[in-house]
Parts: C-alpha cells; sequence; structure tokens
C-alpha cells in the first residue's frame, strides 16, 4: 500500500465510532480481576471503537495488536492511539488479511491528525469516512511524492 491507494467502494459512507465506556466482563476477568471484585471495586473504563455501516449497522472494530496489547486510546501519541489508528485505515482499506500491507508512516500520521488530537477527556469520538477518503486523497498531494 502506497500514498496513492485507492478509497475503497462504500468506505466514504462508514464512520468510525469511539467510546470510552466501562469495561466488560471479560476485559476486567483478562486483567485479573476475580467475581468479588465485581462486587466491591467501580468498574474502570476502556476505550472501545465500533463501525457504523451506511445502513446503520454497528459492528465492533477489530483491534489489530501491534503497539498496544492493553487496548486502544485516544488524546495523545502513544500506543493505544496507534493501535486505534492502524485498526481504523484496516478495517477502512479491508486489509484484515493483510495488515503489514498498511505502512506505519502512514497510520502514524492519521494518528497524529486524527487520534492523538481529539480531546481524551471526552466521551466518544467520531471519524466519518469521508474525512478519512479526503485524508487518503490529501496524501497523494506533491508533498508526499
Amino acid at each position: 500500500m502506497t500514498a496513492d491507494a485507492s478509497v475503497p467502494f462504500g468506505a466514504e459512507r462508514r464512520r468510525y465510532v469511539v467510546r470510552r465506556e466501562a469495561m466488560t466482563r471479560d476485559e476486567l476477568f483478562a486483567r485479573g480481576w476475580g467475581e468479588t471484585d465485581l462486587h466491591t471495586r467501580p468498574w474502570p473504563a476502556a476505550v472501545h471503537a465500533y463501525v457504523i455501516e451506511p445502513d446503520g449497522a454497528e459492528r465492533p472494530l477489530a483491534h489489530v495488536v501491534h503497539h498496544s496489547p492493553d487496548g486502544l486510546e485516544y488524546g495523545y501519541g502513544g500506543s493505544g492511539p496507534a493501535d486505534l489508528a492502524r485498526s481504523i485505515l484496516i478495517d477502512f482499506f479491508g486489509l484484515h488479511r493483510a495488515p503489514d500491507r498498511l505502512p506505519i508512516s502512514y497510520y502514524q500520521e492519521f494518528k497524529r491528525q486524527f487520534i492523538a488530537t481529539a480531546d481524551r477527556n471526552v466521551k466518544s469520538l467520531e471519524i466519518s469516512g469521508a474525512a478519512i477518503a479526503s485524508w487518503v486523497r490529501d496524501q497523494r498531494g506533491p508533498t508526499r511524492r
């Protein structure tokens, strides 16, 4: 994949919604919580991401783990935001079977412009497929050749 990548048909009509929500039971158990902890401590939050298809159907965004095994994040330039940017672009371009085709410089730039600049204190973030498509087209500009 290069900066000459074209926008896949229909991808512009998707939306990516990222929410800070209570962790699921499975996430808590994976972090070492026991059944007793569920009733004695407040549940921590985690970042979950969803793809909203043009017909309104919502599905979880697959976290393609590369930098952050602990999960997705936004609002700064670390490993969680890098995995969020990478996972969104892998979904946008349909690269689930070949995620390594997405160059690190590409998703790191996407992270800098869309993910790291988001307010970390907001409970949700939305990125339209149209905004991503516009960003992809801008990457083809004369400064990227």
